[in-house]
C-alpha cells in the first residue's frame, strides 16, 4: 500500500518489512540512524498513531535524522473510516525537531539510471581537451536519482506604466527640407495572471546548474503521493518560499512591464517613462522536479554532473588536459602566423 513494492525488488537488502509493529519499526529506524544511517519509514498515517511513544523517545529525544514517509495523510475514500488520516498533523507538529513536509505536487522520473549513464558518455564524447586516458580510468563512483524542492508562484498582477512616443516626419517642400515630430504620451494598464514560475527551494544545489538543465515542463506534473518516492532520494527545501518570493516578485515585474512595452506600436520611438506592478493574488505550491546526479574522480579530484530526469539535459565540468591545451594553442599560432603575414603583405607590399 506504501508503494515500496518497486523499491523493495530493486534494494531487497536495503527494505525491512516489519508486519503491523509500527512502534518497533521506529524503533528500529532510531537504532539505523545511531550507526550513521538515514532510514525511511514507511507507515499509513491513522497507524503511525500507535508509534507516537517511540517517535518522541527513540528518535526526537536523542536527535536522529529519520524520514517518516506517511501514507495515507487526510481522507482517504474506500479505505474506510479506520485509514482516515486526520490527526498526523495535530500529533506530529508537538514533536520537538520534527519537519513536516508534504509537496503539492511531483514531476515523475522520465529518464532510467542507463539514460543517465549513456548521456554521461554522450557528454564527454569528442570533447578535444579530455585527458587521454580519461575514458579507460574513469568509473562512475556513485549515480543517484533524487527529487529537488521547488517553489510555484501563481500571482495576478495588475501593472500601469506611461510612455513617451515619437513620430518623427521628413518631407521637402521647395527648397527646404522639413522634419515634423509629434511627440505622444501613452498610458497602459492591464491585468495579467502567471502560472508556475519555479524558485530553486534548496541550497544545496547549484543555481546556475539547475537553471541549465532547465526547464522543466510542469505541465507534466502531478498530485504528489509517497509512491513517487520509491528508489529515488527527496531533497527538502531549505529556502523558505517567502525567501524567494522577492526574486519570483522581481521577475514577474520584469515581465509584466515587458509586455506592457509591446503594446506601444506604431511609433519612431518610444521611452517607458514610469511604470508600476501591484500584486493582487498569489498562491505558492511546493513541487518536487527530478534529476540524476553523478560522481566521478579522476587523479584524485571529484567531478559532479547533473541531468534533467525529465528532459535529459545534461550538464557538469570536465577535466582538461593541460598539455593538449597547449598543443592546441600552438597549433592554432603556426597556422594563424603565416596568414596573419599574408595579409599585411598583401596590404602593404613587400617587406
Amino acid at each position: 500500500g506504501t508503494g515500496l513494492t518497486a523499491f523493495e525488488a530493486a534494494y531487497p537488502n536495503r527494505t525491512f518489512d516489519v508486519g503491523i509493529a509500527e512502534g518497533h519499526a521506529v524503533s528500529m529506524a532510531g537504532g539505523l540512524a545511531k550507526a550513521g544511517m538515514i532510514p525511511v519509514v514507511a507507515i499509513y498515517s491513522t497507524f503511525l498513531q500507535r508509534a507516537y511513544d517511540m517517535i518522541l523517545q527513540d528518535v526526537a529525544m536523542l536527535h536522529l535524522h529519520v524520514i517518516f514517509a506517511v501514507d495515507r495523510a487526510g481522507l482517504v475514500g474506500e479505505d474506510g473510516e479506520t485509514h482516515h488520516g486526520l490527526f498526523d498533523v495535530g500529533f506530529l507538529r508537538q514533536v520537538p525537531g520534527l519537519t513536516i513536509l508534504c509537496p503539492d505536487y511531483v514531476i515523475p522520473f522520465q529518464k532510467t539510471k542507463k539514460d543517465a549513464q549513456e548521456a554521461f558518455k554522450n557528454f564527454y564524447k569528442g570533447k578535444l581537451l579530455l585527458p587521454s586516458n580519461f575514458v579507460s580510468q574513469n568509473r562512475v563512483d556513485a549515480i543517484q536519482g533524487m527529487y529537488v524542492p521547488f517553489w510555484l508562484f501563481d500571482p495576478k498582477v495588475t501593472a500601469t506604466a506611461s510612455y513617451k512616443a515619437k513620430n518623427v516626419n521628413t518631407f521637402v517642400v521647395g527648397k527646404n527640407q522639413i522634419t515634423e515630430e509629434r511627440v505622444y504620451r501613452c498610458d497602459r494598464e492591464g491585468e495579467m495572471k502567471f502560472n508556475r514560475v519555479p524558485m530553486d527551494g534548496s541550497k544545496k544545489m547549484d543555481d546556475t546548474w539547475m537553471e541549465s538543465i532547465g526547464p522543466f515542463d510542469y505541465s507534466t506534473m502531478v498530485p504528489f503521493t509517497t509512491a513517487y518516492l520509491a528508489g529515488y532520494l527527496a531533497d527538502k527545501y531549505d529556502v523558505p518560499a517567502e525567501e524567494m518570493a522577492p526574486r519570483a516578485d522581481e521577475l514577474v515585474t520584469n515581465t509584466a512591464l515587458a509586455q506592457m512595452d509591446d503594446t506601444v506600436t506604431g511609433y519612431t520611438s518610444c521611452n517607458r517613462e514610469d511604470g508600476f506592478v501591484s500584486k493582487d493574488e498569489n498562491t505558492v505550491s511546493y513541487a518536487l522536479a527530478p534529476v540524476w546526479i553523478l560522481s566521478t574522480t579522476y587523479n584524485g579530484t571529484p567531478y559532479t554532473f547533473i541531468m534533467n530526469a525529465q528532459s535529459g539535459k545534461f550538464v557538469g565540468s570536465l577535466p582538461v588536459d593541460k598539455n593538449k591545451a597547449s598543443m592546441y594553442t600552438a597549433a592554432a599560432f603556426v597556422v594563424f602566423v603565416p596568414i596573419l603575414y599574408f595579409l599585411i603583405k598583401m596590404m602593404f607590399g613587400s617587406l
